[in-house]
């Protein structure tokens, strides 16, 4: 599993449930006044970004789990018979529901845990015309090469160890019948 297939999967899902975006983007990071600039124009819309995580955390397979920080940066504007406020609170709760516990149809990947919801609004932000929040969740990604998958066997130094003494396998000492040699 990648990084890159996991955000452009919640991409796809988001754009699925919101069909009526009018974007919905991978972005690089969080926003700053700069960005809102930039994006301000094209609401309501969803930027989509891995935010960081934790250290990986190593499996029995040679694999390792690495659990990542997720964002969705919620951006509206006025429209017609819909304030700001109502629309990205109603889309950011679209959003949390959309990832909590989803798996997005990959392998690899847990399901989306730890999902909140952050109010981003401030005087810079309100005099852009629009409402800005993001909605963050954990989701766990299984990174790495299986040591069980690639040949159909389990490779032997994971059940015949290895010499401690020349760092080798030591598959010589036993017969293959199981018992010392």
């Amino acid at each position: 599993m990648r990084i890159i297939e996991l955000l452009t999967a919640v991409q796809t899902s988001l754009k699925s449930a919101l069909p009526e975006l009018y974007h919905c983007e991978l972005h690089g990071g969080r926003f700053d006044l700069k960005e809102l600039n930039r994006i301000a124009a094209r609401t309501p819309s969803i930027y989509i970004a891995c935010l960081g995580s934790k250290p990986l955390r190593d499996v029995a397979t040679g694999e390792s789990d690495l659990t990542l920080s997720l964002g969705a940066f919620v951006v509206t504007g006025d429209k017609q018979g819909l304030p700001r406020l109502e629309g990205v609170i109603n889309l950011a709760e679209a959003v949390l529901l959309q990832v909590t516990n989803n798996r997005f149809g990959l392998k690899g990947l847990g399901a989306g845990t730890n999902a909140s919801y952050q109010n981003l609004y401030n005087g810079a932000i309100d005099k852009h015309g629009v409402a800005l929040c993001s909605v963050t969740w954990e989701q766990t990604i299984r990174v790495g090469e299986d040591a069980f998958a690639s040949t159909g066997q389990v490779f032997k130094d994971l059940y015949w160890g290895l010499d401690p003494q020349t760092g080798t396998g030591n598959e010589n000492e036993y017969d293959h019948a199981g018992g010392a040699a």
